[in-house]
Formats: C-alpha cells, sequence, structure tokens
C-alpha cells in the first residue's frame, strides 16, 4: 500500500500554476503523515521492546544468581585441583631438572672444570688434582650421565698428565735458566770483584808513582833551591871579593 501510495505522485515533475504547487503540498502531506505515523509506531515499539528487553535481563540475572554461587564453588574444587597437578608435575619437572643439573655440575666441575683450575699452576698442584681426579668414582650416582662422565674423566687425566709433563719440563727449563743465571750472577760478581782489585791495585800503584813522583819533584826543588841559595852565596862573595880588591886598588 505504501508503494502504490508513493506511486501516485510519480507522475508529478514540475509545478507550472497554484493548483500544481497545491496539489504536490497535498500529496508530500499525506506522505509525511504517513511517515510521522510510522515514526511514532516504531518508536513505541522501541520502547516497549527496551522495557521487554530490561525485564529479561533482570529475570536473567534472577536466574543465574541461583546457580551461580555453585558453578563458582565447583569452580574453585576445580581449578585446586588443577593447580594441585600442575603442582606435583612442575615439583617432578623441577626435581628432575636439579638432578639433572647436580650430575652436569659434578661433571664440568670436579672432572672437566680440573683442567681450567690447573691452567698455569705449578707441576706439584696439578699432581694433587690428577689424584683428586682419580678419587673420582664413577658410579650409578651419574645415572644416565655415567658413561659422559666417565669420557670426562679420562679426557680431563689425560689433559692433566700432559699438562704436568708440560708444568715439570717447564719447571726444569725454569730451574736450569735461573742456575745460569745464579752461575752468570756469580761469575759477573767474580769478575766485578777482580775488576774493582785491579782498579784499587792500578789506584795504589798510581798513587804510590804519583807519591813517588812528588817526592822527586820536592827533592830536585830543594836541591835547585839550595843550589841557588849557594850560586846566590858564591855570588854575593864573589861580588864583596871584587869590591875588596877594587877598594885595595883604589
Amino acid at each position: 500500500e505504501l508503494r502504490e501510495l508513493a506511486a501516485k505522485s510519480a507522475d508529478i515533475t514540475i509545478i507550472t500554476n497554484a493548483d500544481g504547487r497545491e496539489q504536490v503540498h497535498s500529496s508530500r502531506m499525506v506522505l509525511k503523515n504517513l511517515r510521522v505515523d510510522i515514526q511514532n509506531r516504531g518508536k513505541e515499539a522501541r520502547d516497549d521492546a527496551t522495557k521487554f528487553s530490561r525485564a529479561v535481563i533482570a529475570e536473567e540475572k534472577r536466574f543465574i544468581a541461583l546457580i551461580e554461587p555453585e558453578e563458582d564453588r565447583l569452580q574453585k574444587l576445580q581449578d585446586a585441583w588443577d593447580d594441585a597437578i600442575e603442582a606435583e608435575k612442575q615439583a617432578k619437572i623441577d626435581a628432575e631438572q636439579k638432578r639433572v643439573a647436580d650430575i652436569q655440575s659434578r661433571i664440568e666441575n670436579d672432572i672437566r672444570g680440573a683442567v681450567a683450575g690447573s691452567v698455569g699452576r705449578k707441576a706439584a698442584d696439578i699432581e694433587i688434582i690428577i689424584a683428586d681426579v682419580e678419587r673420582i668414582h664413577i658410579d650409578s650416582s651419574f645415572e644416565e650421565f655415567q658413561e659422559t662422565a666417565a669420557e670426562a674423566k679420562q679426557s680431563s687425566l689425560t689433559k692433566l698428565r700432559q699438562m704436568h709433563a708440560a708444568a715439570v719440563a717447564h719447571e726444569a727449563e725454569q730451574a736450569r735458566i735461573k742456575a745460569e743465571r745464579e752461575e752468570l750472577a756469580q761469575l759477573r760478581a767474580e769478575e766485578e770483584k777482580r775488576q774493582a782489585a785491579e782498579r784499587a791495585r792500578i789506584a795504589e800503584e798510581e798513587r804510590q808513582a804519583k807519591a813517588a813522583r812528588d817526592a822527586e819533584a820536592a827533592r830536585q826543588a830543594e836541591e835547585l833551591r839550595l843550589q841557588r841559595e849557594e850560586q846566590a852565596r858564591a855570588a854575593a862573595l864573589e861580588r864583596a871579593r871584587i869590591a875588596e880588591e877594587d877598594r885595595a886598588a883604589r
């Protein structure tokens, strides 16, 4: 009916006079009144629907409130059970991880770590470490890692013995070098002592020679002084004799 009513004015395409405008207005008002009536009825229906929806929600909450506490209680029981089972599983996982970690720590620290701990150590210290590793008994306490532990022990002992041999050779070489250095130092000390004695002897000889030269120079200077004094006295006597002869002659 609405489609038919809307189609009635489809042939109106232009307004040419007042009657045409009135025709358009009356047709439009019919359609408008129907539209407004439809909107009002729709609003009334929506209001009823809203009231009904609210009533349904309220009833829904009332019904749920009757059973939800029991559901929550059962959920807590179920969660507690699941948590306990999960905790038990996690405890077993943690225990297993700790067991494996403890065994691997024994292998890495007590056996393989002995090699790293021997780097730069003296031969005597390495020998003690070798004895400690040899005392490690690879038994069932290593469980599924027993074979790994045995291989690690054998490998570590091989490396430790090589390190011990190298340390022994190194220390022997160092001892030889030290002995050579001490011998060289002793020879140098003796040579320095000999050279010091030689320098002292030469210095003493030079001192004695200088003293002799100084004494000879002093002796010669004294002789020259005496000689000059004697010459001066002889000259004075000669001058006195000549003066006396001159006087006597005069």
